[in-house]
């Protein structure tokens, strides 16, 4: 009787050691596959951490551009179309440069050979303007090459006022053959971020294009930071130069970019000059400057809207106030400067038109 209970509680004992054995092998599968499920998780955090790291929202927090929001005087340029979104640089000495696009600069085109108005925020020309640079301004024509599209305004104060965007970033450029890669865009304007990725550069027409997430025709000007890794990276790439939709068509005279298959729009971004490149303008201050003005003193100077129709005279002072555009009943004014140019060669034949037409600004 006893040798039969010893035999069966061995078997008892050996079924519970083979459960327990059991039993750890499971718990050690268990473990194992939590292990790999934590690995995993962790794997997950990072990749979202580094998606939230590479938005745009993170970039521009992290950089925190300075650009010039359009106050209420400017409503009517805005409406108009004549205002854009201005960013702020500074040179390594210190020199404080507001950037923006030349169509947007010389939207309303002037009536006389030798005299331009450009228009700018009220804020910058509260600034000062010391002087105003164009990448070869003889290549300014209609329609503009987008290579070209891009204005550098030198002002005399160095420091900004207090303003609910950031500080100004310093002034870089990035040279056509740099090996740097560009995957993502952004940029921060008057109606919110513009940006983009699959950047790609146009060697022969000499600006970046872009698949466009956000962004609009009247973000013209933008500052835009382009980046690979994450937002430490992010440098100026160039200033925004609005929406190319799918499906037209190159333009041989502006070298245009090449029609893009799907349904997304494509955004162009023309680079950020060499300062050195540039020619650069004093704006025309005083009467006894103007050695081939219109009218009589003040100095005037007949301005048009994109469609021809005659908008006001611009009117400079002899007191160094900028020049200013009003219209007749004066409740409307466009802030800005006028520049005169030395020569025919310098002259800009642009003169505030989107088409192609052979209209000039004489």
């Amino acid at each position: 009787m006893e040798k039969k209970f010893d035999k069966k509680f061995d078997g008892i004992s050996k079924r519970f050691d083979n459960m327990e054995e059991r039993f750890d092998k499971k718990f050690d599968s268990m473990k194992t596959t939590i292990r790999n499920l934590e690995e995993r998780f962790d794997n997950v955090d990072k990749k979202l951490d580094l998606l939230v790291s590479l938005s745009p929202e993170a970039v521009m927090q992290h950089v925190n551009p300075a650009f010039v929001t359009s106050s209420q005087l400017e409503k009517k340029a805005v409406l108009e179309g004549g205002e854009s979104t201005w960013s702020f640089l500074k040179l390594d000495d210190g020199t404080l440069l507001a950037v923006g696009s030349v169509h947007c600069g010389l939207y309303y085109g002037s009536m006389h050979p030798t005299l331009a108005f450009v228009n700018l925020p009220q804020l910058v020309v509260n600034l000062g303007v010391e002087k105003i640079g164009f990448l070869q301004p003889n290549k300014i024509q209609n329609p503009i090459p987008y290579k070209y599209d891009v204005m550098l305004v030198q002002l005399k104060q160095s420091k900004l006022p207090d303003m609910k965007s950031g500080s100004p970033q310093k002034y870089q450029t990035l040279a056509a053959s740099s090996k740097k890669k560009i995957r993502r865009v952004a940029g921060m304007s008057n109606s919110g971020i513009v940006s983009g990725n699959n950047v790609v550069f146009n060697n022969d027409g000499g600006y970046y294009v872009f698949v466009e997430d956000f962004g609009d025709i009247g973000n013209s000007g933008t500052l835009m930071f382009g980046w690979d890794g994450d937002f430490n990276d992010a440098k100026p790439v160039g200033v925004y130069n609005g929406i190319f939709p799918v499906g037209d068509k190159k333009d041989t005279t502006s070298n245009r970019p090449f029609s893009f298959h799907g349904n997304r729009p494509r955004g162009v971004i023309v680079p950020l000059p060499n300062p050195k490149e540039c020619t650069w303008f004093e704006p025309l201050f005083q009467k006894k400057t103007a050695t081939d003005t219109t009218g009589s003193f003040p100095t005037t100077c007949t301005i048009f809207d994109r469609k021809g129709v005659r908008l006001c005279n611009i009117f400079h002072n002899e007191d160094s106030n900028p020049a200013s555009c009003f219209l007749e009943d004066g409740e409307v004014q466009w802030p800005g400067v006028l520049l005169q140019f030395r020569d025919e060669n310098e002259k800009m034949m642009y003169c505030g038109s989107m088409d192609t037409g052979s209209r000039r600004c004489n």
